[in-house]
């Protein structure tokens, strides 16, 4: 069983369980973390995370004070910049590629991945991809980018990270028989919603809901990133104020 932790967090779930094409559940749920799974049984996120629990991962398993931060949507010119943020505060991060980016900045991501950072599978196009059959999801999206990966690095990534959550079991099964694990969020910042997000609102969703061994969701892609940047220098210097060790995700998995 996931182990339950004392806090609480509000994150959007579009995950399909084990169903249809036409059954798939789609939710948005605000999720209570207690010391009971009462409240927790609801989310399909968590529920695949529980039933295969050396795949599927929310956040770490143990109890360690270490956090991971993820960045989705890239790689970009923004990477740089998040890039030399981390670096200045000797922190390692985990960065989600879409296929199509890394295709386009390929000097970035192994930038990226010289200065210590791991790299992560988020399909070829953000791809809304839960509903898709299994052959189409590797040969149209997935494994599409892995070939991208193959042909820019030599070696290909054993994490993945479905865009906006959305995933089906059979999905999730599939990629467990390749060895790649499904990296879902504990803690969303919700940075992409910036019609309502700022620099201030960020920081404070992470002092709200940090917790041991979390994975915290931000993107380094997109428009109007501005608040996520400006926000950042200071998130990490309140995780590392709390005790926090930043790491990778297959270190805090590990």
């Amino acid at each position: 069983m996931l182990q339950i932790k004392l806090f609480s967090y509000l994150v959007v779930v579009l995950i399909a369980v084990g169903c249809s094409k036409d059954e798939q559940i789609y939710k948005k749920e605000v999720f209570v973390r207690t010391d009971t799974d009462a409240n927790t049984l609801q989310s399909p996120m968590i529920q695949m995370a529980q039933k295969y629990p050396k795949d599927v991962f929310i956040e770490g398993r143990g109890s360690s004070k270490r956090v991971a931060l993820t960045f989705d949507d890239g790689p970009s010119l923004n990477s740089l910049i998040v890039s030399d943020i981390l670096k200045e505060q000797n922190a390692k991060a985990t960065f989600f590629l879409i296929g199509s980016q890394l295709l386009k900045y390929p000097d970035i991501a192994r930038y990226l991945q010289e200065e210590g950072h791991e790299l992560g599978n988020h399909s070829l196009n953000h791809d809304h991809a839960g509903g898709w059959s299994v052959d189409d999801f590797w040969s149209r999206s997935t494994g599409e980018t892995q070939n991208i990966f193959n042909k820019t690095f030599n070696q290909i990534p054993v994490l993945f990270r479905p865009p906006f959550g959305e995933i089906s079991e059979e999905q999730i099964v599939f990629l467990k028989a390749k060895g790649i694990k499904t990296i879902f969020w504990s803690i969303d910042t919700k940075d992409w919603n910036t019609s309502v997000m700022d620099e201030k609102k960020l920081g404070e969703i992470v002092e709200e809901h940090l917790h041991n061994e979390a994975i915290i969701l931000m993107h380094d892609s997109g428009v109007n990133r501005q608040y996520m940047v400006a926000a950042l220098p200071e998130i990490i210097n309140y995780i590392k104020s709390k005790g926090f060790e930043l790491v990778t995700v297959s270190e805090l998995l590990n």
